[in-house]
Formats: C-alpha cells, sequence, structure tokens
C-alpha cells in the first residue's frame, strides 16, 4: 500500500512593498503609527530549500521592480518602484499638498527674485527650489554668493529668513504627507497637521541650518580639490545618510541629533534600495535642470512653459519626500533597534 505524502506548507511569498503595510491612523495624534512586525518563521525543515526568507535582488534592476534574487543576504528595503509610487500618489490625492507645493515655488521665486542684481530666479534654479537638502541647500548658497551687494549682516539675516521659511515648509509638507499615508483619499485634519508640524519646527530648523553648514564647508573645501566631482560626491553622502532625517523629526518627534543618528542607522538598513534610490533621484533632478526650457536665459517673468514645468518637477521633488516617509515607516523598527543596540554593546565592553 502506498504511502500517503505529506503535503509541504509553501512559505509565505515575500510582499512587493516591503512586506508590511502603511499603518493606519495613529490614535494618539501626533503619534508614529504602530507598524506590523514581520511573523517569525520557522525553520526550515531537511526536505525543504533553506531560502525561505526575501533574499537580496540579484541586481540593480532587480531592486528597481522588486524581484527577488538568490543570495543569502536579505533585503529590508521596500523595492523603489513601489516608494515613487505611494510618495506619488500620497502626494497627488491631497489637494491641500498639491496647493501647498505650487505656492510654495511661487513664494520662494518671489523672495529669491528680490534678491540680487537679477531680477528673477533663472529657469534652471526655479526647478531646484523646492528639491530636497542639499540639493536646495547648495541653491541657496549660490544664491546668497551671487546677489545684492550688501552688507554681512544683511547676507545672514536673509539667510536665516531662508533657513526659516524652508523649515517650516518641510515641516508641513512630511506632516501633510503622514495624514495623507495613513488616510488615502481623505481629506486631512489640517488643525492637527499643523500643530505637529509647530513642534516640529525646531528641530527641523536645526537640520536645515546643518544642511546649510555641510553645504559652505563643501564649498570652500571640496570644491577646491575636486571641483564638480566632489560636489556630486557630496551630494550622494548628504542624501544617503541624512534623507530621512526630516521625516524622522517630524513623524517621531525627536530632535536634531537624534533624527540624524536615527536617520544614517536607517541608510544602513540591509539592501541596496536606498542608495539606488537616491542615485536616480539626484540624477533625475540633474538632468531635468539641464533640459529645462529657457535654462540660458533669465527673463523677469517666467514664461508659461517653464512654470508649468517647474511645477511639475516641484510636484516630483515633494513626491520623493512622500517615498523616504513611506519607506521610513516600513524600516523604523531596525533603524530604532540598530541605535538602541549600541548602548547595549558599550555597557557589554565596559562589563
Amino acid at each position: 500500500m502506498a504511502k500517503k505524502k505529506k503535503k509541504r506548507s509553501r512559505p509565505t511569498g515575500y510582499r512587493s512593498d516591503g512586506g508590511q503595510p502603511v499603518p493606519g491612523r495613529a490614535r494618539a495624534e501626533g503619534s508614529a503609527p504602530p507598524v506590523r512586525r514581520p511573523s517569525a518563521r520557522a525553520p526550515a525543515g531537511p526536505g525543504q530549500k533553506a531560502a525561505t526568507e526575501p533574499a537580496r535582488p540579484a541586481s540593480v534592476w532587480g531592486s528597481l521592480l522588486g524581484r527577488r534574487g538568490t543570495g543569502r543576504r536579505v533585503s529590508l528595503q521596500p523595492p523603489v518602484a513601489v516608494s515613487f509610487g505611494k510618495g506619488i500618489s500620497a502626494v497627488g490625492s491631497s489637494p491641500l499638498l498639491l496647493m501647498l507645493t505650487f505656492l510654495a515655488v511661487l513664494g520662494l521665486w518671489l523672495v529669491l527674485s528680490g534678491y540680487g542684481l537679477v531680477t528673477a530666479a533663472s529657469p534652471q534654479g526655479l526647478v531646484l527650489l523646492i528639491s530636497l537638502p542639499p540639493l536646495h541647500t547648495l541653491l541657496d548658497l549660490e544664491f546668497l554668493a551671487r546677489g545684492r551687494t550688501v552688507g554681512g549682516a544683511q547676507v545672514v539675516a536673509f539667510s536665516v529668513g531662508l533657513v526659516l521659511l524652508r523649515a517650516a515648509l518641510t515641516s508641513v509638507w512630511v506632516s501633510l504627507i503622514l495624514d495623507s499615508l495613513r488616510s488615502p483619499g481623505e481629506a486631512p485634519d489640517a488643525t492637527s497637521s499643523l500643530r505637529r508640524a509647530a513642534r516640529s519646527f525646531v528641530p527641523m530648523t536645526g537640520i536645515e541650518l546643518g544642511f546649510l553648514t555641510l553645504s559652505t564647508v563643501v564649498l570652500l573645501l571640496v570644491t577646491g580639490f575636486l571641483g564638480t566631482l566632489g560636489v556630486i560626491a557630496a551630494l550622494v553622502a548628504g542624501l544617503y545618510f541624512f534623507s530621512y532625517a526630516p521625516v524622522i523629526a517630524v513623524a517621531e518627534r525627536v530632535g536634531t541629533v537624534r533624527a540624524a543618528q536615527l536617520s544614517i542607522k536607517a541608510a544602513r538598513v540591509p539592501g541596496p534600495q536606498h542608495m539606488l534610490l537616491i542615485t536616480t533621484y539626484l540624477a533625475l533632478t540633474l538632468f531635468v535642470a539641464v533640459i529645462t526650457p529657457g535654462s540660458r536665459v533669465a527673463a523677469a517673468t517666467p514664461s508659461v512653459v517653464v512654470w508649468a514645468f517647474a511645477l511639475l518637477v516641484g510636484f516630483i521633488h515633494v513626491s520623493v519626500l512622500a517615498a523616504f516617509t513611506y519607506r521610513w515607516f516600513l524600516i523604523r523598527d531596525h533603524a530604532l533597534a540598530a541605535v538602541e543596540e549600541r548602548p547595549k554593546q558599550r555597557v557589554r565592553a565596559g562589563g
């Protein structure tokens, strides 16, 4: 009599969006949403394949599209295409976010056009006005250096005002993005979003000042030795280590130093998708700045075509910020665990 073969249970597949859904609305206003922890996997039996855990993508294109490879190292980061899609959906479905994005481009253009001998910012700078730091930080330094010949006190005052304005904009953006990701399709509570943004204004100001300081050092030291290559390397390093800092400052309600520490740990979560995301964003931004209509001529008033193109690129910038916000909640537990592990290791080494 033939023996009945036992049916083997198939291992649960790894979801293409990182394995964890975006959490719903938090119970307490302003608090970080709960993140579902992945269930523990049973050890592989002798007849099962050992590679039941999600494997590292086999190539860069696998990281982009969420395909799995055969490597042994586990990738804990969501695919780049999924992150972009979530970011575009979060911003595009929120009329308040769209309106704030368009008003931010117009407001920064008016502010910068009133500073300097040139009556308006160039179209090439117009598409970079609301880019992520340190991209917009280098742009601000360029405008400050080429602007009107004034005293040092006035330059410092304008610089401080610009930092405060950018900190306020980023705080409101991230706060509205959090509401959009938690409740897709629903109108965000503007009052609670503004309160959350106000609480994170001081840490966000510290983050903007940190980017301004690092960018100044890069322009003074790195460019003299490496030129354009040094600037690009500095942009990649700044985006790689500190791209999560603005999101963490608002979502976790922590200070500047803590946000920077968590951002570094989040960047080092296993998986190549983070590097792929920032290099794709940086390459796309630089390419768009080059092909912007009328980049060689700075008119007093940009044309309709330039304005439409600048607003479209501004939407992309804010969508990338939303992509980083979405990714943070998927790798949040890993980054927090990595930060908490260091003091324990020090205690063990000292004991």
